[in-house]
């Protein structure tokens, strides 16, 4: 029988990239079919057990090859357990590593929950209570752990700290359960504000009514006004026209200064249009013959001009 090689049994070199002790066993389970087909299950002596170890690291990639380097193992169960503790969720460092660093709090959980979680990684990793105290402290909600800080000393112990979680953690569950508490009162509330079916129909019908009265009375023939109101008002207008054209009348005649313009119709000094005798002398000729001479066209004096752009 041709000596078969570790890669008919092994494809492929375990590289340890992903911690799953089924895949470990896999592989030890497939490398364990080799030395069964060479008749190496039994070692007969240290040198024969230790080219069995040489054949295992061959299969063996990346990390996985690191880790084993240098190691000592006694005999082939102890190279099997050491290869599955390694490389398994439950017992390997690294993955409890990772899981010691990933661990966060769970909304729900008390304080004390949480912390034997911690507890129970760090005592199979060996750390220290510093260290599950930062880890307690680093794993709370951000609000949580600035007001355990902000109520404690920066040396408090891990009880202490603890304490302060819980009693802010029981704050905010009251407060959350009296805002749902809030709102359901508010919308039930809100429920009996609403008007039943027969409150609607009865402010149905309120408004129709209303409806049907304004278009009855935008129906109606708007009544006539008082003759007598009516002509008041006109003559009233009319007053105040003439009251209008009196005041300016006025207000033009009673000037406080004289005229000092000149006269547009007879091109003279001292008058207006209007008060021009030679305008009044030529209408009086244009409608009908005078019935007396026309009167003798005297101009009145004139007067110095006033204001101080004329000194």
């Amino acid at each position: 029988m041709a000596e078969l090689r570790s890669t008919d049994f092994l494809p492929k070199r375990f590289h340890g990239d992903v911690i799953n002790a089924d895949l470990a066993r896999a592989h030890f389970l497939a490398f364990t079919d080799y030395l069964e087909a060479h008749d190496l299950l039994d070692p007969v002596d240290d040198d024969a057990f230790q080219a069995v170890v040489s054949t295992f690291k061959r299969t063996l990639h990346g990390t996985t090859r690191i880790w084993i380097e240098g190691k000592v193992f006694q005999d082939l169960a102890n190279l099997r357990t050491s290869f599955l503790a390694r490389f398994s969720e439950s017992s390997s460092h690294y993955a409890l590593t990772r899981q010691f660093t990933e661990l966060n709090y769970v909304p729900g959980d008390t304080a004390e929950v949480f912390l034997a979680s911690i507890r129970k990684l760090a005592l199979l990793l060996g750390y220290t209570d510093l260290q599950v105290r930062d880890k307690f402290l680093n794993a709370l909600p951000g609000d949580c752990r600035s007001a355990v800080l902000m109520s404690t000393d920066g040396d408090a112990n891990i009880d202490e700290l603890v304490q302060k979680a819980q009693c802010y953690l029981d704050l905010q569950k009251y407060s959350e359960s009296a805002d749902t508490s809030s709102k359901s009162s508010a919308s039930a509330t809100a429920d009996n504000a609403l008007p039943t079916q027969n409150q609607s129909s009865d402010i149905s019908d309120l408004c129709n009514k209303i409806d049907s009265l304004l278009d009855d009375r935008a129906r109606q023939p708007a009544k006539q006004a008082n003759s007598s109101s009516s002509s008041r008002q006109r003559y009233n207008s009319r007053d105040s026209r003439r009251q209008g054209s009196r005041r300016q009348f006025q207000e033009r005649s009673n000037s406080r200064f004289p005229f000092t313009g000149v006269c547009f119709y007879c091109n003279t000094p001292g008058h207006r249009a209007r008060d021009c005798f030679l305008r009044r002398h030529h209408q009086q000729l244009q409608y009908g013959p005078p019935s007396f001479p026309p009167p003798m066209m005297e101009q009145p004096p004139m007067l110095p001009p006033r204001g101080p752009h004329f000194q």
